[in-house]
């Protein structure tokens, strides 16, 4: 999160520049939920955050899958 915007999968500078990450394992549900650097997540960040998660997950497994 740089400001009030947050990246999927930021590139290095982003990283770099960025006040807070958060990082978030999915399964079958979610499995865990990091949180780094010392800017914060609104409640409604993190749902946004997760939800997207949730999403994606499903896109990179049937990338990962149609490449095996």
């Amino acid at each position: 999160k740089i400001g009030d915007q947050i990246f999927a999968d930021p590139n290095q500078l982003e990283e770099d520049i960025s006040d807070a990450r958060i990082t978030i394992g999915i399964g079958s549900g979610i499995n865990s939920i990091q949180k780094g650097g010392y800017g914060f997540f609104t409640v409604d960040e993190v749902d946004f955050c997760v939800q997207n998660a949730m999403v994606l997950k499903d896109k990179v497994k049937d990338l990962l899958l149609k490449s095996i």
